[in-house]
């Protein structure tokens, strides 16, 4: 109810190093530096894990980030759902990652991914995946900002979100191919 008239972006995943909420959390002060008022809200949806002291304290301390992020944590299945249903994309800016569930979940509601360029993200092709370097604030910065985070003044950027790394076509493009291969087994 609280992000029923905001916009807003999903960050899902425990609280720790490899998962990069650091440099997320720097992205959305240099938003809240440059918006103010009309910065989207950050939900973080996860429990703080080990070694997450720098986070804390920027998200306890910062007076920027106060009026801006929000932290969640145990959500049921449904609720998580209806939450990356209304967001303008889910953010996964990790080191590390085993799998990706919460990628293909938000893919497959059709949610807007922004996620690091890391092994298992690339594996997914999707035409909402964005891949970005973790280390590339910039990037993550302006990525967002043509997502919805822009001031008032600025317009809507051009472009799509199609799939990166040169995999376009997505699966049916996969299975012809597999399917050309065994066909000249």
């Amino acid at each position: 109810a609280r992000l029923a008239s905001h916009p807003y972006f999903v960050c899902c995943g425990t609280i720790e190093p490899r998962k990069n909420h650091l440099m997320l959390l720097h992205v959305w002060r240099e938003l809240v530096r440059r918006h103010g008022p009309d910065t989207p809200k950050l939900v973080l949806v996860g429990v703080r894990g080990w070694n997450y002291d720098p986070v804390v304290d920027l998200l306890e301390r910062s007076p920027a980030l106060r009026d801006r992020v929000i932290e969640v944590a145990g959500l049921t299945s449904p609720a998580l759902k209806r939450l990356l249903d209304n967001a303008c994309a889910l953010l996964m800016p990790s080191f590390a990652e085993g799998y990706g569930l919460p990628v293909r979940e938000a893919l497959a509601a059709g949610t807007k991914v922004l996620a690091s360029d890391i092994p298992a993200f690339r594996e997914i092709i999707g035409e909402n995946l964005q891949l970005l370097s973790p280390l590339d604030g910039e990037a993550w910065l302006s990525a967002i900002r043509a997502l919805g985070a822009r001031g008032p003044e600025e317009p809507q950027p051009s472009g799509d979100m199609s799939a990166v790394d040169g995999k376009s076509g997505g699966w049916p493009a996969y299975f012809d191919a597999i399917g050309g291969f065994l066909a000249g087994i």
